[in-house]
């Protein structure tokens, strides 16, 4: 990402206050969007009132600063120097969130994800990161296939047997070209490029001529593999989006009451809360810029049939709201009245940052070429 990016910022009633909070870019839901959002949000970091942008380069300044100023160094100093080199870590591994993050989750917890250096900065910053795609417990076959195995192990294992029954059908010259299986064009954490069938029984005998057969044993080792394999591949098919009912309950029991955290799902990052037992995503949509009305975005269902409500969590009835409907802002993306010299003299109100948190993350920021990639290639923000 640019270091010159900017992010739109807009001001919301929050908890009886005027709280800024930044609006999407064009990398979309990222990542560092959500995390600086519950920081906004949490008073832990702070914007000038009079600034109507924020550049990349001083959101992660601002960020990284937090960071240090959260982990004041340990008494030990054995595991001082184990604690600072998290934090030179964190920080390096910081401008690379305003892109994407590397995610690989499991689906038994909403916390359950596969450790990373990137998903150690949610940690340093005190933050959770949750998700709601998880298996019903109550679905034991579904249950007993998935265990606690990671979103990426169970694609592997798939394409793993897809290619043994494909194998064993057919000899290789004889097979034809076959549609993509439905799991490898799911929108997911990863992204695969296998061609293969969905896994099934194998046919019965034809008269063409096929690969010497496996032994029975094998054989029945095989057909075993392939009824689990479907197990997998309907529940990824059937929770494409990516939260489940079980899913959702388990958000709604286990995020804490007024509790700030990031969920992700479709491979997005969104700033989440938890008020009166109800879930609200921040909507951060660039599009809502202009409506006041528009803050929170109401979870209720995972077919995305939800209600916007506003900073106080009132839902937002437009036809009875008196407000002008949103005008996409002008080209340029600045507001009435805003320009060139308005916004090089609000950005040089920004407080000058501590120089080693600048200088930790300068050569970051310097070597860092494109986006944070997704397990397999897919970049998720």
């Amino acid at each position: 990402m640019n270091g010159d990016d900017i992010y739109r910022i807009k001001t919301i009633h929050h908890d009886g206050r005027r709280c800024p909070i930044l609006m999407q870019n064009e990398n979309g839901p990222c990542p560092l969007l959500a995390i600086s959002n519950v920081l906004l949000l949490q008073q832990k970091i702070h914007i000038h009132p009079d600034l109507a942008y924020i550049n990349f380069r001083q959101l992660i300044q601002m960020v990284g600063n937090y960071l240090v100023e959260f982990n004041p160094p340990h008494p030990n100093p054995e595991m001082q120097a184990n604690q600072q080199q998290q934090i030179a870590d964190s920080l390096a591994v910081l401008p690379k969130l305003g892109r994407g993050l590397d995610v690989n989750i499991r689906f038994q917890k909403i916390t359950d994800f596969e450790y990373t250096d990137e998903l150690s900065v949610m940690d340093m910053l005190g933050i959770n990161l949750v998700h709601g795609w998880l298996c019903d417990p109550q679905d034991t076959k579904t249950a007993a296939v998935i265990k606690d195995l990671s979103y990426n192990q169970l694609i592997c294992e798939l394409v793993e047997l897809d290619h043994v029954a494909n194998t064993s059908q057919k000899p290789a010259a004889q097979k034809p070209a076959e549609e993509a299986a439905a799991w490898a064009k799911l929108p997911s954490v990863v992204s695969w490029n296998t061609r293969g069938v969905n896994p099934s029984l194998p046919p019965a005998p034809s008269s063409e001529p096929a690969a010497s057969a496996p032994p029975p044993s094998e054989n029945e080792e095989l057909l075993d593999k392939m009824r689990k394999a479907q197990v997998v591949e309907a529940f990824l098919n059937e929770n494409a989006s990516q939260l489940t009912y079980y899913g959702l309950a388990q958000l709604f029991a286990n995020v804490g009451e007024r509790e700030l955290c990031v969920f992700f799902r479709n491979n997005h990052f969104c700033t989440m809360t938890k008020r009166d037992k109800e879930l609200y995503l921040l909507a951060t949509d660039v599009g809502f810029y202009d409506q006041p009305d528009i803050v929170w975005e109401k979870l209720v269902d995972i077919t995305n049939d939800n209600a916007f409500c506003d900073g106080n969590f009132r839902v937002y009835h437009p036809s009875s709201s008196g407000r002008r409907q949103h005008q996409p802002p002008a080209k340029g993306g600045g507001g009435a009245g805003i320009t060139v010299d308005h916004l090089s003299q609000a950005l040089s109100q920004v407080a000058a940052v501590p120089g080693n948190v600048a200088s930790a993350m300068g050569s970051a920021l310097e070597t860092m070429g494109g986006g944070s990639k997704g397990p397999g290639g897919a970049a998720a923000g």
